[in-house]
This record gives structure tokens, C-alpha cells and sequence, in this order.
């Protein structure tokens, strides 16, 4: 088995948390995982991705061209990213941010994920409310890991908000199931 993600956003929008995120939830599962997040030189609103490789032997690289699946953060993003899915794959939108999306020989689940985090009462949650929607669909990893994972992420002070991150995590898996 051998799962390659790619998330695509703006900065601040947690990009590069949710990869590490799922990076530390696949090895919680004793999976093999390549991580890489590049982004652009803007101090705030460049694009950024995060590339996330889990498989059950070595990785070689997190490089990649097409990938299994995509979680979309915005229209940008999607405008930049959505030909890299592979036929059969899975694509997450954010369509708050997105607006619809047509995606032809892939899964495209599509949901408001910034207004269900700003109903939560942190639009910051979007990422978490994404990863959950993923980790549903797609089976690989278990939602059961996020908090270990969250605690890995996050520095000790932004402990407070793992349940918060948690609550989003298991409303986006709500969601699609």
C-alpha cells in the first residue's frame, strides 16, 4: 500500500499543520511516511503545499507527480492542483473557498469546511475539519490518532486547542460517512 497526498492552500490556512499532522498520525500506526511542505516567499496569502507519502514499506521521496488524493483549501489552490489527481482518486474541497468543483474519474467530496469551523467558532479548525473528511473516506489511518498526533504538532502552549481540533476533526469525518 502506498497513499501520496497532496494538500494545497494559502498561507495560514494550516496546510502545513495538517501534513504534519497526518505524517504523525500514519507513524502513531507504525506506517512509513515522507513528508515536504514548500510555500511561496509572501509572508502572508502565498500558496502552500504539503506533500505527504504513507505507505506500509520504505518511501523513497515525498516528490510527486500525480498523487491518490488532494484536499483543496481554496480556489487557487484548486485552480493550480486539481489535474494532479490520479484516475480513481480522491479529491476533499473546501467549497466555502473552492466554489464547485468538476472532477472527472476521481471521488470529489465537497464541503463547506470553513464555515463549519467558523460554526465551531474558529475558522482556524478548517484544516482539522479537512483531515477529518479525509481519514473517513479514504480508510488508511484512524482518527483515533489524531490527539497523539496533535500533541507531537503542536508546541505545548496551543495544547488548549486540541480539543477544539479534535471536535473538527470528528465533524468533518461526520460529514462524509
Amino acid at each position: 500500500m502506498q497513499e501520496e497526498l497532496l494538500i494545497a492552500g494559502t498561507g495560514g490556512q494550516g496546510v502545513d499543520s495538517a501534513g504534519s499532522v497526518l505524517a504523525h498520525m500514519a507513524l502513531e500506526q507504525d506506517l512509513e511516511v515522507c513528508y515536504i511542505s514548500l510555500y511561496s516567499p509572501e509572508v502572508r496569502g502565498g500558496w502552500v503545499t504539503s506533500t505527504v507519502v504513507i505507505a506500509d514499506a520504505e518511501v523513497g521521496s515525498p516528490i510527486v507527480g500525480k498523487v491518490d488524493s488532494l484536499l483543496l483549501f481554496d480556489k487557487r489552490a484548486a485552480d493550480d492542483h486539481l489535474a494532479k489527481i490520479r484516475a480513481g482518486g480522491l479529491v476533499v474541497a473546501n467549497s466555502s473557498l473552492t466554489g464547485p468543483l468538476t472532477v472527472a474519474d476521481a471521488e470529489l467530496i465537497e464541503l463547506p469546511a470553513t464555515k463549519m469551523a467558523a460554526e465551531l467558532g474558529n475558522e482556524q479548525a478548517t484544516n482539522m475539519i479537512m483531515l477529518g473528511a479525509y481519514v473517513e473516506v479514504r480508510g488508511l489511518l484512524q482518527l483515533s490518532y489524531f490527539e497523539a498526533a496533535l500533541k507531537t504538532v503542536l508546541p505545548d502552549r496551543h495544547h488548549k486547542h486540541i480539543p477544539l481540533n479534535l471536535e473538527a476533526a470528528k465533524l468533518g469525518a461526520q460529514q462524509v460517512s
